[in-house]
C-alpha cells in the first residue's frame, strides 16, 4: 500500500482561491441593466407647482423615448400617516446623471426621498 501525504506547501496551494474575470462592462451599461426601479417619495407639504414642474422636466416625462427603469412615485402625508402610491406601470425612464444629482440634492434639502432598486 502506498499512501500520499501532501507536503505543507502543496496544502497551501490547494487552499488558494482563484479569481477569474468573466466579463468587463462599462459603468453606464451596468447602470442600465442593473437599476430596475426608481421610487420617489414626496411629503405632501413639499408638493408645489414648482417641484412638480421640475420633476416633470428632470424625469423627461414628455419624451417618447422609453428607458428601462420603472418609475414609482408616492405622496406621503406625515401628519395623518398615510401614503398614496402613484405607480404608472407603463412609464419607464432613463436614469441620467442630471436626474440622479437633482434627486440627491432634493434629498439633502429634505424635499423628497428616493430609492433605487
Amino acid at each position: 500500500d502506498y499512501k500520499y501525504t501532501p507536503k505543507p506547501e502543496d496544502e497551501a496551494k490547494s487552499r488558494e482561491l482563484v479569481f477569474k474575470i468573466n466579463t468587463i462592462e462599462l459603468l453606464e451599461s451596468v447602470k442600465e441593466k442593473g437599476i430596475d426601479k426608481l421610487k420617489i417619495s414626496i411629503p405632501l407639504v413639499h408638493i408645489t407647482e414648482e417641484l412638480t414642474t421640475e420633476l416633470y422636466t428632470m424625469l423627461e416625462l414628455d419624451k417618447t423615448e422609453k428607458g428601462k427603469t420603472l418609475l414609482s412615485i408616492e405622496v406621503i402625508d406625515i401628519e395623518n400617516r398615510w401614503t398614496v402610491p402613484m405607480l404608472k406601470r407603463d412609464k419607464k425612464i432613463v436614469l441620467t446623471k442630471n436626474l440622479f444629482h437633482y434627486l440627491k440634492e432634493q434629498k439633502e434639502n429634505e424635499i423628497l426621498d428616493f430609492s433605487i432598486y
